[in-house]
């Protein structure tokens, strides 16, 4: 407190470092706070010290690869699944690549994975 208008001479340095040394360490424990409370809406706590930070990747963002078997079961159709067009957009998207899928994705959903499981939002 009141730390700009504190002066700082041999006697108070070694407090002085400490106090900035555990101000460094903690100024961000609300911050983390915030994310742990977030990550812990997503997925249970109690398991993260057994994943990796890919498998956290994994259940809180969804798989990297597009699986297009799921994206067709979860894919509503405005014209109905029969219209002309939609086998062709099948054939193009089984033709990309993972990263132009994610491109596919990102532009018609503002996200480049699908999500886990079979519940999706909506």
């Amino acid at each position: 407190e009141n730390g700009a208008h504190t002066s700082v001479d041999q006697n108070s340095a070694q407090e002085m470092a400490d106090l900035i040394l555990r101000d460094r360490l903690n100024f961000d424990h609300i911050q983390l706070q915030a994310v742990q409370c977030g990550i812990g809406s997503i997925v249970p706590l109690d398991l993260m010290h057994f994943w990796t930070w890919q498998d956290l990747q994994t259940r809180t963002c969804g798989a990297a690869d597009i699986d297009l078997e799921s994206l067709k079961r979860h894919t509503e159709y405005a014209n109905g699944r029969e219209h002309t067009v939609v086998p062709l957009l099948w054939e193009v998207l089984e033709a990309f690549t993972q990263k132009h899928r994610r491109s596919f994705l990102r532009f018609v959903w503002g996200r480049t994975r699908l999500p886990l499981g079979e519940q999706w939002p909506r």
